[in-house]
Protein backbone atom coordinates (compact mmCIF):
# COMPACT_ATOMS: atom_id res chain seq x y z
CA UNK A 1 0.00 0.00 0.00
CA UNK A 2 1.19 3.11 -0.79
CA UNK A 3 2.73 5.83 2.35
CA UNK A 4 0.61 8.74 1.51
CA UNK A 5 -2.72 6.01 1.77
CA UNK A 6 -1.67 5.04 5.29
CA UNK A 7 -2.54 7.81 8.49
CA UNK A 8 -2.03 7.50 12.06
CA UNK A 9 -3.74 9.67 15.01
CA UNK A 10 -2.93 10.71 18.01
CA UNK A 11 -6.21 11.25 19.29
CA UNK A 12 -9.81 9.78 18.18
CA UNK A 13 -10.77 12.98 17.46
CA UNK A 14 -8.37 13.91 14.91
CA UNK A 15 -9.33 10.50 13.27
CA UNK A 16 -12.95 10.94 12.88
CA UNK A 17 -12.33 14.79 11.52
CA UNK A 18 -9.94 13.23 8.71
CA UNK A 19 -12.20 10.09 8.78
CA UNK A 20 -15.44 12.98 7.33
CA UNK A 21 -12.87 14.89 5.02
CA UNK A 22 -11.29 11.92 3.22
CA UNK A 23 -13.43 8.67 3.15
CA UNK A 24 -15.29 8.12 -0.38
CA UNK A 25 -17.41 5.50 -1.61
CA UNK A 26 -15.86 2.24 -2.42
CA UNK A 27 -13.20 2.75 0.05
CA UNK A 28 -11.46 0.33 1.79
CA UNK A 29 -10.58 1.04 5.68
CA UNK A 30 -8.39 -0.64 8.15
CA UNK A 31 -8.63 0.56 11.42
CA UNK A 32 -6.31 -0.84 14.42
CA UNK A 33 -6.21 -0.38 18.44
CA UNK A 34 -7.31 -0.92 21.50
CA UNK A 35 -10.50 -0.99 22.77
CA UNK A 36 -9.24 1.31 26.08
CA UNK A 37 -8.89 4.31 23.25
CA UNK A 38 -12.29 3.34 22.13
CA UNK A 39 -11.40 2.31 17.99
CA UNK A 40 -15.31 1.22 18.01
CA UNK A 41 -16.44 4.71 17.95
CA UNK A 42 -14.28 5.33 15.30
CA UNK A 43 -16.43 2.44 13.43
CA UNK A 44 -19.36 3.82 14.32
CA UNK A 45 -18.57 7.19 12.61
CA UNK A 46 -17.77 5.33 9.49
CA UNK A 47 -21.12 3.72 9.26
CA UNK A 48 -22.51 7.32 9.25
CA UNK A 49 -20.26 8.76 6.62
CA UNK A 50 -21.80 9.13 2.81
Amino acid sequence: MEKEKIFQFDDISEAIKALYEKIQEGDLILIDGSKEIKMGRIVEEIKLVK
